[in-house]
């Protein structure tokens, strides 16, 4: 440096390069030179001797374009290589903001913009752009105590402010110079303050009301609480106001006054309580809105001069007191009103509707102080952690703090005031501070997030080959725990320092928690005796002004001690399993042992009662049959002992009774055990079911008349066709009507109750014994009769008989329930799915040509019979005009026949070798044979059997 004065020590301490062709360069004693790489020349900055600074530069910053921050052993140099100027920043004992030592060693700047300054004996510095949009004001007098408690603000009419402190008096604010300037009165606490032309009206706290001359600072009259007229209700003058007309009313602990300028008096409102007043406010109708400390709000129509309290309630259902802190109006005429604990609140004077705005909305806390409106139509709420700026619009929020330049984070009750250029100003706990909405910024840089920390059981984690942690918690994603291990904290951090009180945190435990937890200010998380698991903990930042959402995660996994590994829960499953297999399969066996054994004594039993049952069923029959036997051998005996025609006709009839008797207790046998065993086949035909039941009703009329019954039957429709077996309708029909008839006391009924297309019902009811409910499915079992009327003659098969007879028609028969009488219900349906007509043929009376008369011969007869006794009746019956021949069977009848004439053949049709029918087919097979007439003898009768 040829140019400049000769120094022993040429020391360079420092290059920078503009990217612009120039180099600057920081010596030790030879002050700050810029040299140019194209021409090689080079240019005095700063140089000791011609500035009288201490340039001594120990690092130089390039932090924007054109601008260099130099720090030197005089402060920092800002230099614009542009324009050429010099900014000196220095240290300053009077101004808490200023550099903390003069004595710079270096100079960086991070990612957010932020410039870091380390000093000599100062510590670091930080300073920020964004920080800078909050003035700070300064105290003229700087070497008396000032005061820091800003209470009411108004202005003046010089264009500067009145700020009345709660500590040290009243100040007026230049706001070109940011100078405060104490007015002086001798009293301390101000509570309320207000400029009317030349008057200063003070409110001191718990002192009343001074008005002043502003220019001599001469007392001109004074409000204080007395029992007089106009005298005040309460020394504490909470707030004073002026009207755009002009009015002025002052809030007190006692209520809201309004001033006489005629008799320059205050008047009580008394159409509003003795409230105490916070806050007042003229919409834009005239008429005040006014808050109170616990009382909520109230509104006072200044045209009537009527009051009434809003339904306005911030106490969250009085959990909280209703404090109204200040009160402002949108231009949308809404009205806005903060609260002492409850957040802010829209209210709608339209609608009566209330929307509030609280921590769930971005707020920092709920404890707001003042609301204003800036010319951009959005909100500034000052509270207890810093400055709101909020959209009705959007509902966004931002939050400035300390971080971002303010001088505290706590502010004063109804502490603002908007000036005629748009600025706003708040008081707080530590001054006042003012700023202008449109130059505000926000640095919307999205810090990086980290995992700082981790402890288990309350002991850090280190970085060893014998912890979890093998590498720093910063580079890791994913640890391996120990299930004794399972109690730990995390430890976590956003970089950034101007958001470092202001970032807010939210946290997830996937596996544990379903929700997020949010976090205001800790920065560490806590979680105890985590079962064994697989966990990812999820920790993110909550943006502010559009930052990028900032997330890390850590997987964690905690192993599961022995007993409750993988393996030990399979074989755990599998023992298990085992155990309950031979459990079931033990009890199992036991049920089916104890099953079993049921079985049996319920197969002992049955065959017991089977046993009983067959016993009083052969014991009935043998009554049933002895009887008629009786009946046959007695009148028999009397017949061979007696001569008398009329006797032996009455005894052949009482015997001719009894053998029918017995024929028809065989057959009803019969029929019983082929519809049990072989399966009774009907045919379906048309019949009339009216003329049946007619008829067999009929046979009984005579019992019933022996019996003394009233025996009555009811058809409605004659004749009644339905499909049905002709025979089985007048079995099942006969063995209820013999039972009805049997059993009844006095009264037996027949009736057709529905005759539909479908079916037919009829109901046979008598009045004898009840059988109970218990029996009316028992009385259908073959062989079963009821104790109580076993004393009657029967052979318990008729009904099971009728009721089988039924359900081959498809059909129904049921016992009724019934209080004084049994009805029986017999339900057949009127078609069947295979029915038919069958047209029996004609009888043909068939006549055989007599004998010529010259012939002597009788005619010859052929009997085939297998039983002795019917063959030897029908020989006896014949023998006076045929000559007879007897056969055993059809094979004795046809070697007979070889060797001997016949003129008729008379044949039983179930016989041994031969039976009848192939008898037959082999005679009309036969020429020699087919000629000889045949007549059959069958005691089948039946509609199958023809």
């Amino acid at each position: 440096f040829k140019n400049s004065a000769y120094v022993a020590n040429k020391q360079i301490t420092k290059i920078c390069d503009d990217g612009n062709g120039h180099i600057l360069i920081g010596t030790r004693y030879q002050g700050v030179k810029l040299f140019d790489k194209k021409t090689l020349a080079y240019s005095d900055v700063l140089n000791s001797n011609k500035e009288g600074l201490n340039v001594y530069t120990d690092d130089i910053l390039n932090t924007s374009e054109n601008e260099f921050w130099l720090g030197t052993h005089s402060g920092i140099l800002i230099y614009n290589i542009k324009t050429g100027n010099i900014t000196n920043i220095t240290k300053n004992n009077a101004d808490v903001f200023s550099l903390s030592d003069n004595v710079v060693n270096s100079i960086n700047k991070d990612n957010q913009g932020g410039i870091w300054v380390g000093t000599n004996f100062g510590g670091i510095n930080y300073y920020n752009k964004t920080n800078t949009i909050f003035e700070r004001y300064i105290y003229l007098a700087k070497e008396t105590r000032n005061g820091n408690v800003i209470g009411q603000i108004c202005t003046d009419d010089k264009g500067g402010l009145w700020v009345g402190t709660e500590d040290e008096g009243l100040y007026n604010l230049n706001k070109k110079s940011r100078i405060f300037s104490s007015y002086p009165i001798t009293y301390k606490g101000i509570s309320g303050i207000l400029q009317v032309g030349n008057e200063l009206w003070i409110g001191r706290v718990e002192k009343g009301l001074d008005v002043v001359d502003i220019k001599t600072g001469t007392l001109l009259r004074s409000y204080k609480r007395g029992t007089g007229k106009y005298d005040l209700n309460s020394n504490l003058i909470t707030c004073l106001y002026k009207t755009s007309n002009g009015k002025i009313y002052a809030g007190t602990s006692g209520g809201l006054y309004f001033y006489d300028f005629t008799i320059k008096q205050f008047t009580r409102i008394t159409a509003l309580p003795d409230l105490y007043t916070s806050c007042i406010l003229e919409d834009y109708k005239g008429n005040l809105w006014i808050g109170g400390y616990y009382s909520g709000a109230f509104y006072l129509d200044t045209h009537t001069n009527r009051g009434k309290p809003m339904p306005i309630d911030f106490s969250n259902g009085g959990r909280n007191n209703n404090t109204i802190t200040s009160i402002c109006e949108d231009s949308y005429k809404n009205i806005w009103l903060s609260s002492e604990s409850g957040g802010i609140g829209r209210y709608d004077p339209q609608t009566g509707s209330l929307e509030k705005f609280t921590l769930e909305n971005g707020f920092p806390n709920n404890n707001t102080f003042k609301i204003l409106e800036d010319k951009y139509k959005t909100l500034w709420i000052s509270t207890s952690k810093g400055i709101i700026h909020f959209d009705p619009l959007t509902k966004k929020t931002l939050v400035y703090t300390k971080a971002n330049g303010l001088v505290s984070d706590q502010f004063n009750y109804n502490s603002g005031y908007k000036d005629i250029t748009g600025k706003l100003y708040f008081g707080g706990t530590q001054g006042l501070v003012g700023f202008n909405p449109g130059k505000m910024g926000y640095n919307n840089i999205s810090p990086p997030l980290y995992i700082t920390g981790i402890q288990i059981n309350n002991q850090e984690v280190v970085v060893s080959d014998n912890t979890p942690l093998k590498k720093s918690i910063i580079y890791t994603d994913k640890i391996k725990l120990h299930f004794t291990q399972s109690s730990i904290s995390i430890d976590f951090a956003s970089l950034s320092y101007p958001s470092a009180h202001m970032t807010t945190y939210q946290y997830k435990l996937d596996g544990v928690d379903s929700k997020w937890t949010a976090l205001e200010t800790n920065r560490k998380v806590y979680f105890t005796n985590l079962a064994p698991g697989n966990y990812t903990f999820r920790i993110r930042t909550v943006p502010q002004d559009g930052a990028s959402q900032a997330e890390k995660t850590l997987a964690i996994i905690i192993s599961p001690p022995l007993w409750k590994s993988n393996w030990a829960i399979v074989f755990y499953i599998c023992l298990t399993t085992a155990i309950v297999y031979f459990v079931i399969k033990n009890y199992l066996k036991k049920i089916e042992a104890n099953n079993k054994r049921k079985f049996e004594l319920l197969e002992i039993e049955k065959d017991k009662k089977i046993y009983e049952s067959k016993i009083d069923f052969f014991t009935n029959i043998a009554h049933e049959i002895r009887t008629p036997l009786t009946l046959i051998t007695a009148p028999l005996e009397n017949i061979q002992h007696s001569d008398d025609l009329e006797e032996i006709k009455y005894n052949a009839k009482l015997m001719d009774r009894s053998t029918g008797r017995l024929l028809n207790l065989t057959n009803q046998l019969l029929d019983f055990r082929k519809s049990e065993i072989e399966g009774f086949r009907l045919n379906f035909v048309k019949i009339d079911v009216a003329g049946i039941l007619l008829d067999i009703f009929s046979r009984f009329i005579l019992v019933a008349q022996q019996n003394q019954l009233k025996y009555t039957i009811s058809i409605q429709q004659q004749p009644l066709m339905v499909f049905a077996d002709a025979e089985a309708v007048d079995k099942i029909l006969s063995n209820i009507i013999n039972n009805a008839v049997k059993y009844a006391v006095s009264v037996v009924h027949v009736a057709l109750v529905q005759n539909t297309d479908d079916v037919i019902t009829i109901n046979i009811e008598n009045d004898g014994y009840v059988i109970p409910a218990k029996f009316k499915e028992k009385i259908f079992e073959p062989f079963y009769r009821i104790p109580e009327t076993d004393k009657k003659a029967g052979n318990g098969i008729g009904l099971a008989l009728a009721r089988s007879l039924t359900e081959l028609h498809h059909g129904k028969l049921v016992l009724q329930p019934a209080n004084s009488k049994n009805t029986f219900s017999l339900t057949l349906p009127v078609r069947q799915e295979n029915e038919f007509d069958l047209i029996e043929s004609p009888t043909v009376q068939k006549t055989f040509d007599a004998l010529p008369e010259g012939n002597q011969t009788r005619a010859t007869i052929l009997v085939v019979e297998d039983n002795t006794d019917l063959i030897n009746f029908l020989t006896h019956d014949l023998a006076a005009d045929y000559a007879i021949l007897n056969a055993s069977n059809g094979e004795e009848a046809i070697s007979i026949l070889q060797e001997n004439t016949v003129q008729l053949i008379v044949s039983d049709v179930m016989m041994p070798v031969m039976d009848g029918f192939a008898l037959c087919k082999h005679l009309k097979t036969t020429i020699e044979l087919s000629h000889i007439p045949l007549i059959l003898l069958t005691a089948k009768s039946t509609l199958q059997s023809k």
